[in-house]
């Protein structure tokens, strides 16, 4: 089972003004589980960006989702074994070098499995 919050139109404006291009950002939130019913197939909480690149300059371009990364698998990282419950525990990504026209991200929080997720302290920051 799946549950997943997507802020649409995070960027530095969506009238003209993109990333950086080149530059690449970090995604970071702390999340808790409580209730969990886990098993071997779920991943568990993760973050991931979608980019979205224009084909020329402006908004008024056709546009393009581009992949931009997921955190890992926080279950599969901790080589998890079977508890109810996850305490606080931070989950990052790095993305992909931005586009050189990506206008606008799409911000993904996501809960592969059943049970309850908490995300706290959500950070988008660009990578010095």
């Amino acid at each position: 089972m799946m549950g997943e919050w997507i802020q649409r139109t995070m960027g530095p404006s969506y009238w003209g003004n993109p990333f950086v291009p080149g530059a690449s950002y970090r995604f970071s939130a702390w999340v808790k589980v409580e209730d969990l019913e886990w098993n071997a197939y779920d991943s568990g909480p993760q973050v991931g960006v979608t980019f979205m690149q224009y084909n020329g300059p402006g908004a008024v371009s056709s546009g393009v989702p581009i992949e931009a990364g997921w955190s890992d698998p926080l279950f599969n990282l901790r080589r998890f074994t079977y508890t109810n419950k996850v305490d606080w525990t931070e989950i990052s990504m790095v993305t992909i070098p931005a586009p050189s026209y990506a206008l606008y991200a799409h911000l993904h929080l996501r809960f592969l499995g059943r049970g309850k997720a908490s995300f706290s302290n959500v950070r988008w920051e660009r990578q010095e």
